[in-house]
């Protein structure tokens, strides 16, 4: 699953996942909630998420979900500034990338 709140790289990473058939993308989402709302009713293994998803961002979404052992593992996307990193793999994702502008 990919959550991303940019409808273009929503839309970009969508085609990618798709045309790869080691994928199957079975939903995406604009914020944590639809995130968290989908996963709870369909199965999910991996989720790329962005990490300053609107409402309550990556690391409350991680932190929701650690808690259920059906959550997925997660990647997280976003600036390389700072301790983001760091923050990301502290909340419980299974690995960072950075976005690149």
């Amino acid at each position: 699953m990919l959550a991303d709140s940019n409808p273009l790289v929503l839309s970009a990473m969508s085609e990618i996942f798709d045309k790869d058939t080691r994928f199957s993308l079975v939903a995406t989402s604009a914020t944590a909630e639809g995130f968290l709302g989908t996963v709870m009713r369909v199965p999910v293994q991996v989720g790329v998420v962005e990490w300053n998803l609107p409402a309550l961002g990556g690391a409350k979404l991680i932190e929701v979900l650690r808690e259920n052992e059906a959550a997925p593992r997660f990647v997280v996307y976003g600036d390389a500034a700072g301790d983001l990193p760091r923050l990301a793999m502290q909340a419980g994702a299974a690995g960072f990338c950075t976005k690149i502008r």
